[in-house]
């Protein structure tokens, strides 16, 4: 049709060349009209005398071919064709003058033209002739017909590609099994031509990574362009995984070497919701992967997409399935179903070996046989029939009790009816259980959980027992501590009020004798040698005083007494030392044991710790009082020395002995080469 109108404006731009001929001299003005109306007329014109030189070009064949029209002007027309055709268009240009008609040019084939640049196209044109006064004149209607080609090719892969999504749903409709569905789908679509590469990936939940799971391709080794796919450059890579990514269709473009331009389209398939993995093709052209082919592809991975859901569906049904019926051959129970005429549906093996029924009578299926087999074998065959006889009776209920057999057997019975989601009955399934070993079990249990009854009966005589012996030894340890405090003090004041007030005297009784005048040298030597012992006794008697029961801790209170002793440790040691403390003071009980416990800790510290600093904290609240002694000594194995309990001392245990019987909490931290903590807590009794 786009020909015959062709054919008809070149036989229009003739006539009106031959009438502007005609009057070309008598009218000028109609010649100047004509020429006018060629140069608005909407296609490329071309006028070549009989020489096939150009004569006239109008301006749409300098838009059409890009020359300008005095470059056309006396050049050959065939400076408009690629030069393959040019020797073969002159000579069909001197056949069409011998016989010349108004026709199209190049009948049935795909002419190609050559602008200026270079660049071809395709095009239609309409040929005719006119016998003008200088000789023979040939028109040439020129169309582009470039976008009519593309319009063409796109309804070519239109069809092609349904063509694909049809094929595809029909194996979909066979319910292939997975992997040939995929590799079904990705046959057809380079089967038809459309693409050069499809394949399917699917994300490994494990690695992270895309497995190519189908693939097909115009190369033999498809696989290796997948992988080239994968392992190319990351704007062809990346498709792949942004459709996955995303839940979206994703497309690029690139240049190829050996194939110009090319461009990949993914698109994202789902299972349960989740994307799982892509369909991803390869194409080769400037139009593949349109809006238009997106959508039909992206309803092509839909439908992959359903058909993966019901596959695995499928999958998961036979294996559930499978699974069924290993569990019921492998199962301890025994298992039968009973439809409601009594005909045995189905049963394990385990089911006939509880019950010792022939594979002959299994095989009959009837279910009254087997009753009359079974009802042989229980203890008590009446009640085993009227409960079969309530059940027919009663088809929705179900049962759960124990059946005795003559054997000694106990076995445990579920019944439960067979109905549809509707309320259809189709029968009764049965289980059976060996539960023998388990009521012997129990006997066993009943007796033993008599014995450890007894057992704890007595362990609690025996509790309370030792609890009350153990009131007492707290009760007597207490007793001892506080007679051990007040035979201290007694002898603090005897040693202070008369051992030490005896040397204080006698040492100034011997200052006297040494200061007076006229004794022999011998006798001041001796005595100022007995001023210096009786000195010295005067010292160690003070210390002992001291370390019985610091007269401070009494009149200044723990705080303070603390910091002094800690002020004579750093100067009789070298150790460097940290207080940390409120002033304030709290009853005498407390102030007694916590001094005891930390006087003991600071005694380890000074024997035992080769420790450079200890740091004494003290943390007052209103109803407790703490106590903490940390050092930077070698520490000691805590776990080990606990296991040992002969090496572990008696300053740990006075230490902890103290603090419970004010109702604290005593806590020893330390490892070799790290040091030890030793932390008391004691609650502070309200008035």
């Amino acid at each position: 049709m786009a020909g015959t109108r062709l054919l008809s404006d070149a036989r229009r731009s003739a006539a009106l060349l031959a009438r502007a001929d005609a009057t070309a001299r008598a009218a000028p003005q109609v010649w100047r009209a004509s020429l006018a109306l060629l140069h608005a007329a909407p296609l490329a014109i071309v006028v070549s005398d009989g020489e096939g030189r150009v004569v006239y070009a109008n301006p749409r064949v300098t838009k059409l071919f890009g020359y300008a029209a005095h470059e056309l002007l006396q050049q050959p027309v065939e400076l408009l064709l690629p030069e393959r055709y040019r020797e073969a268009h002159a000579r069909h240009r001197a056949g069409f003058l011998r016989c010349a008609e108004a026709r199209p040019m190049g009948a049935g084939r795909v002419l190609v033209g050559r602008r200026k640049g270079g660049a071809e196209f395709p095009i239609e044109v309409g040929l005719s002739f006119v016998e003008a006064t200088d000789g023979p004149l040939v028109v040439s209607c020129i169309a582009d017909v470039s976008r009519r080609g593309r319009t063409e090719e796109k309804l070519s892969r239109m069809n092609r590609l349904f063509g694909i999504l049809s094929e595809i749903n029909e194996v979909i409709a066979r319910r292939e099994r997975r992997h040939l569905l995929f590799s079904e789908a990705c046959r057809i679509a380079v089967e038809r031509r459309l693409f050069r590469l499809a394949w399917v990936g699917l994300v490994d939940p494990v690695a992270g990574t895309i497995q190519p799971a189908a693939y097909w391709g115009v190369e033999e080794d498809a696989l290796a362009s997948v992988r080239r796919f994968l392992d190319g450059m990351p704007k062809r890579r990346r498709v792949t995984e942004i459709a996955i990514r995303t839940g979206r269709p994703a497309t690029c473009r690139w240049h190829a070497p050996d194939a110009g331009l090319c461009a990949a389209a993914a698109f994202p398939l789902r299972l349960g919701g989740s994307v799982v993995g892509a369909l991803t093709m390869e194409a080769v052209g400037p139009h593949a992967f349109d809006e238009q082919e997106i959508a039909v592809l992206g309803r092509l991975a839909a439908d992959l997409s359903f058909a993966l859901e019901a596959s695995s569906q499928e999958e998961e049904l036979r294996f559930q399935e499978m699974l069924l019926k290993c569990e019921s051959e492998t199962s301890l129970d025994g298992l039968v179903v009973v439809a409601n005429d009594h005909k045995i549906l189905s049963f394990n093996r385990r089911f006939a070996e509880l019950w010792g029924i022939p594979d002959k009578l299994l095989d009959a299926r009837s279910g009254e046989a087997v009753l009359q087999h079974i009802v042989g074998k229980v203890a008590d065959p009446q009640a085993f029939v009227v409960g079969r006889a309530f059940l027919d009776e009663h088809p929705d209920e179900e049962l759960h009790d124990e059946v005795s057999l003559r054997d000694g057997r106990v076995l445990e019975r579920y019944s439960a009816p067979l109905k549809s989601a509707s309320g259809i009955h189709y029968g009764r399934v049965w289980y059976w259980r060996d539960v023998t070993e388990r009521h012997q079990a129990s006997e066993r249990l009943r007796a033993n959980r008599e014995r450890l009854q007894a057992l704890a009966d007595e362990n609690a005589r025996l509790y309370e027992e030792i609890r009350g012996r153990e009131q007492q030894v707290s009760f007597l340890l207490k007793e001892i501590i506080e007679a051990q405090e007040e035979e201290r003090e007694r002898i603090c004041m005897e040693v202070h009020d008369g051992v030490a007030q005896t040397l204080t005297a006698a040492y100034r009784y011997l200052q006297a004798l040494e200061a007076r005048s006229g004794l022999a040298d011998e006798v001041r030597a001796e005595i100022t040698k007995a001023s210096g012992l009786v000195r010295t006794a005067i010292r160690e008697a003070r210390e002992v005083v001291a370390s019985l029961r610091p007269a401070a801790l009494d009149t200044l209170g723990l705080v303070a007494t603390l910091r002094h002793e800690l002020r004579e440790l750093s100067e009789r040691t070298g150790l460097h030392v940290e207080f940390d403390a409120h002033l304030a003071r709290f009853p005498k009980t407390v102030e007694t044991a916590l001094y005891r416990i930390v006087h003991e800790a600071l005694s380890n510290v000074a024997k035992h710790a080769r420790a450079t600093c200890v740091v004494v904290r003290l943390k007052h609240h209103p109803d407790r009082l703490m106590a903490e002694i940390e050092d930077d000594g070698v520490g000691f194995d805590l776990i080990a020395l606990e296991r040992q309990p002969h090496r572990s001392g008696v300053g740990l245990l006075s230490m902890r002995k103290r603090a419970e019987l004010l109702q604290g909490c005593f806590e020893v931290t330390s490892g070799p080469g790290e040091g030890t903590r030793v932390r008391v807590e004691v609650p502070i009794p309200q008035a």
